[in-house]
């Protein structure tokens, strides 16, 4: 039985894999949040948000050059705007 692209009775070395794929993003957003909290620590505030507000156009650049991601105009006039201020 096929739903959604998906078997409905994986085998348990499939079930392991995709624990493992969530298991390593949640390390990665623990992570994440781990460095943003040492980097109000240990620096401005100013930088900080600059630091942030960088990320947005990074992602878009980066999900363009290896996700193929189209974005229309007003996405990225969301991310001038994110830069901006």
């Amino acid at each position: 039985d096929v739903v959604a692209g998906w078997r409905a009775k994986a085998s348990a070395s499939e079930r392991l894999r995709g624990v493992g794929a969530w298991l390593a993003l949640a390390i990665c957003d623990v992570e994440a949040n781990y460095l943003v909290v040492r980097a109000f620590q240990l620096t401005s505030l100013t930088s900080i948000m600059l630091l942030d507000c960088f990320t947005i156009p990074c992602v878009m650049v980066l999900s363009r050059w290896f996700l193929k991601a189209d974005y229309a105009k007003q996405h990225v006039a969301g991310a001038v705007v994110c830069v901006a201020g």
